[in-house]
């Protein structure tokens, strides 16, 4: 099951770990516009399995969910 979240003045490294709280075992893709680099090590440290560019997201959403959910995406 998908679930979407508002960030409601959270960043998004706040909000996986409000995820996180509530769910341990839900997979987290954060997309963001931010890079990638300076951000995928906080992204990884609370919680997340993916973390994918908004200007890539067609090219790369695919895989992302392949990689956290497994081949048939959930």
């Amino acid at each position: 099951q998908a679930y979407r979240y508002r960030l409601d003045g959270l960043n998004g490294v706040r909000l996986t770990e409000r995820i996180r709280q509530r769910n341990v075992q839900v997979g987290v893709i954060v997309v963001t516009s931010y890079d990638l680099v300076t951000y995928g090590e906080d992204i990884a440290c609370c919680g997340a399995q993916a973390l994918i560019s908004k200007r890539d997201f067609a090219a790369t959403i695919r895989e992302a969910v392949k990689s956290v959910f497994g081949p048939r995406g959930g």
